[in-house]
């Protein structure tokens, strides 16, 4: 299939050689293989083109480019500019082509930047000075000096998000959260980073570092040229301070619908979480509420059947019991084993009492948000030409029999026209996906299912008090439906033209956004490994169910800067003990370690229930980890990572990391230092890799008593009181002292590794 590569360079439109084809204002040039298109000289950036063919005797299709456009804005500070160049490509042949665009940060030769970008990209070539950074999935941490630090050029690739059978990457593959990267050159004040559009129509990507030409280039595949249909790509190359937080705060700017909630409700939703099944049952409140507990994604599961999460009929049974125990996964167990509610099962329900439930919690001082799924549908569903023993159809709700004929009967109305199917034509249950056995999954861009999905999603926002909805399983968006079609896909694996359910859960989810804020209510989601930052347009919060995972929790903290963050809290090994790791390895034996990290990347964690689905349950060797970090976590309520502050905090010890956040709606300051030196030397030959220390427990008796914690001079008043929390217990105070450059800093104490600062904005103060 023939494939379209696209490159940002400067000055080499001179090495294209054969014969050339003029169409308005573009020039096509053919050259051995297939051939290559060049925009016109008279543009500031020149584009090479090329379409390689892997079809013997393949025809070239006709390409016509528009000419890209640089513009120059001047927008956030001083003296950061924005350069955006939009590339539209069209496809004039009557065949959809499968095509890969490539865009390469090595730009030294190209013309039309002002002097100081000019430098600046003509010094991103000089490596190893240079340096990179991405908000990266990985553990250990590409830098010693943390997540928010740049680290070194190796030969490595970053995929955007998750991906269906990858593409084979370099021998270093990780996960990035944007489809971005970072230079930073010697000790320049200034740094460039180049960024795809969030609203293009990207399905599959990655970013390739190649050190070899000190390059970065980024791919898209997986998506066609359709005939006569344009197709346009924005890339913006952004100039800012050179940090991380820079760069964060740049491309938030351009695209602030992926970054702000929506919805004010979540003003309640700032707090520690759990993912179970509370049924307005009696409980320890006031150990939930110490724990600053404010909200829980509900498991009960009160329904018929997976899928229709609120029955159409107001009342109903419960007959088909699913959902994780933490004993076993009981998917084809009739009934669940002994649980706290077995003695729910098939009892009669209505929606009065599933409300009854989420008002008891919203009484108690946490809020409810519902289950949502808009890919996993159904119980014992059957092919269409299936006979069915509906006839008579059974009185909905009632048994296990009524739950089959509904199910089915709803997926016969349409929904079966978006059914994922294998190889061989067969439905997709329990072959892949982690979904359960009669299950299928549905792509939501089939018109029936997504009506049914927004009517579902309607009666729950309508008839329950609930905060909102957290959806489920965003890790489906990285799969493809064979027979489908969503006007942008190609997957030569399938056949070519295809179905990305990416494509569907954004109209889906859109939809339900729009929806629950209509009720004053909030759309969370999971990533559950797709840690894609393009997936947050119109999301209010994040709940992740994989948010424990050490290499996620600071790219879920970069893609959730302004929102409610939660990370799952798993319950691996049954009722951890405080010897047994919250994570995995040695670096996961310290629980301080554990939930430090949850309040560097501003995320609360799920605390323990009796109810808990697949997550922690309580344990009193464990309770007491939990009620020593609460006071920690309990002020990062309205956080909000503050990114547009040069050198905001800095420690003067490599390995303790900090970070900071504005809070209580932008009056306070709340930095976190963590000791974070649970690593090994690097790798001489490989000064990126980082190894977790041999033993934790020798590490641990290196941590620093103390460390100095510098101050950006704006964000601190001389004078001021800051409030010193620490784990366990004990609240002091300090104030900080000027020093020559500016800033304020102070000598911090640090009780097991960690410190929370807290004072007063002067901004707020002196208005």
């Amino acid at each position: 299939l023939p494939v379209l590569v696209l490159s940002l360079f400067g000055s080499l439109i001179a090495t294209l050689s054969a014969q050339c084809i003029h169409s308005g204002q573009s020039t096509v040039c053919y050259q051995k293989g297939g051939f290559s298109l060049a925009l016109p000289q008279s543009q500031a950036l020149s584009f090479i083109s090329g379409i390689g063919s892997n079809t013997a005797n393949a025809t070239a299709p006709s390409i016509v480019a528009t000419a890209a456009s640089l513009q120059l804005t001047q927008t956030f500070t001083a003296r950061a500019v924005r350069y955006t160049v939009v590339e539209e490509v069209v496809c004039s042949d009557p065949n959809n082509f499968d095509w890969t665009t490539t865009w390469t940060s090595h730009s030294a030769n190209v013309t039309g930047f002002d002097d100081s970008t000019a430098a600046l990209l003509a010094n991103i070539t000089a490596a190893p000075s240079t340096t990179l950074w991405t908000p990266y999935v990985a553990f250990p941490p590409l830098s010693t000096l943390g997540y928010l630090a740049p680290f070194a050029w190796h030969d490595s690739e970053f995929v955007y998000g998750k991906e269906l059978d990858p593409v084979t990457a370099a021998a270093d593959s990780y996960q990035t959260s944007y489809l971005s990267m970072s230079f930073f050159s010697h000790q320049a004040p200034e740094a460039v980073t180049f960024m795809s559009s969030l609203d293009d129509a990207i399905i599959s990507a990655r970013l390739s570092v190649d050190p070899s030409t000190t390059s970065c280039l980024f791919k898209y595949y997986r998506v066609r040229l359709n005939p006569l249909q344009t197709r346009s790509y924005t890339r913006h190359i952004l100039v800012h301070n050179a940090s991380p937080q820079s760069s964060l705060a740049s491309m938030q700017q351009l695209y602030p619908a992926y970054f702000e909630p929506q919805s004010d409700v979540i003003t309640d939703l700032w707090g520690s979480a759990q993912y179970h099944d509370y049924r307005g049952n009696d409980y320890n409140v006031s150990l939930w509420d110490e724990l600053n507990f404010k909200v829980y994604w509900d498991a009960a599961f009160a329904f018929g059947w997976w899928g229709n999460f609120l029955p159409s009929e107001s009342n109903y049974s419960l007959c088909v019991p699913v959902g994780h125990s933490n004993t076993i996964v009981p998917w084809s167990k009739y009934p669940v084993p002994t649980h706290p509610n077995s003695h729910y099962q098939c009892d009669a329900l209505n929606y009065s009492t599933v409300a009854g439930w989420y008002q008891t919690a919203k009484e108690n001082g946490f809020q409810a948000l519902f289950y949502a799924n808009v890919f996993e549908y159904g119980f014992d569903v059957k092919e269409v030409d299936e006979p069915l023993d509906c006839d008579p159809t059974p009185a909905p709700g009632t048994s296990i029999h009524s739950a089959s004929c509904e199910s089915n009967l709803a997926f016969r109305n349409g929904m079966h026209r978006g059914v994922l199917r294998n190889a061989t034509g067969a439905m997709i249950n329990t072959t892949c996906c982690g979904i359960a056995p009669t299950m299928v999954l549905i792509d939501p861009i089939e018109p029936t299912f997504q009506d049914w999905l927004i009517a579902l999603t309607t009666r729950q926002a309508t008839f329950t008090p609930s905060a909102g909805a957290c959806l489920d399983r965003s890790d489906h968006c990285a799969m493809f439906r064979r027979d489908g079609d969503d006007g942008i896909s190609w997957y030569s694996a399938y056949g070519g033209v295809t179905s990305s359910l990416l494509t569907g859960w954004k109209q889906v989810t859109a939809r339900m956004s729009s929806t629950l804020h209509d009720h004053a209510q909030a759309l969370f989601i999971s990533t559950t490994t797709n840690t894609r930052v393009g997936l947050m347009k119109g999301i209010d919060g994040c709940y992740d169910e994989f948010g424990d995972a050490p290499s996620a929790m600071m790219a879920l903290g970069m893609m959730n800067t302004n929102r409610p963050l939660m990370m799952w809290n798993h319950n691996k090994q049954g009722n951890y003990t405080n010897s047994q790791s919250a994570w995995p390895g040695h670096f996961g034996t310290s629980w301080d370690a554990f939930f430090q990290m949850h309040i560097l990347a501003g995320s609360y964690p799920t605390i323990p229930s009796p109810w808990g689905d697949h997550t922690i349950v309580p344990n009193p060797e464990t309770e007491p980890l939990f009620l020593d970090y609460a006071p920690l976590w309990t002020p990062l309520k309205g956080k909000r990572w503050l990114l547009d502050v040069p050198s905001a905090v800095s420690t003067s010890l490599p390995e303790v990391w900090s970070n900071i956040f504005r809070v209580d709606g932008n009056n306070t300051l709340f930095v976190i230092v963590t000791w974070q030196g649970f690593f090994d030397v690097p790798d001489p030959a490989q000064p990126w890799r980082l190894s977790p220390a041999q033993s934790t427990h020798e590490v641990l008796a290196d941590r620093p008593d103390n460390v100095t914690v510098s101050i950006a001079g704006e964000l601190y008043a001389a004078g001021t009181e800051v409030k010193l929390l620490s784990p366990g217990g004990g609240t002091t105070t300090t104030t900080l002292q000027a020093g020559s450059d500016k800033r304020y800093s102070a000598s911090i104490p640090l009780t097991r590794g960690a410190c929370v600062m807290l004072w007063s904005d002067p901004a707020i103060a002196s208005g």
